[in-house]
């Protein structure tokens, strides 16, 4: 089960994102200020972390950036309610995803975290006409 890291400072998004991703099967940890989420990023070694751009503040790039130092290999996916090309350049610039809230449904983010995620294996269906001479 993959280890996902949600930062966002607005409980009610935060309690969303992480309530989609745990029915997803993966294994959420919420934190809600950048401070938290610097000492949640070394203890627990999270493979993805979402996080919001704008945490008071802060900057969620910045977040991203130390996460990276880190943890090299962790996928970032970076939410914002700003449609900001310089933000979605500098994202891009991390090898991360940008994507714009209102999130309106689990689908949209689990869209952008499952990219890599292993599927499970599809059952062959044998049909009569293949055992036939």
């Amino acid at each position: 089960m993959k280890r996902v890291l949600v930062v966002d400072d607005d409980s009610q998004v935060l309690a969303l994102m992480g309530r989609w991703l745990s029915g997803a099967g993966y294994d959420v940890v919420m934190v809600d200020n950048f401070k938290d989420a610097c000492k949640q990023i070394q203890a627990i070694a999270p493979e993805i972390a979402v996080i919001d751009v704008r945490l008071a503040e802060f900057n969620g790039l910045q977040l991203g950036m130390l996460a990276r130092e880190v943890h090299p290999d962790v996928r970032l996916v970076f939410v914002s309610g700003w449609d900001d090309t310089v933000l979605r350049r500098d994202a891009a610039g991390l090898n991360a995803t940008y994507i714009q809230k209102p999130l309106l449904n689990a689908a949209e983010l689990l869209a952008v975290i499952d990219i890599g995620r292993p599927r499970p294996p599809q059952r062959r269906e044998h049909s009569d006409a293949s055992n036939a001479r």
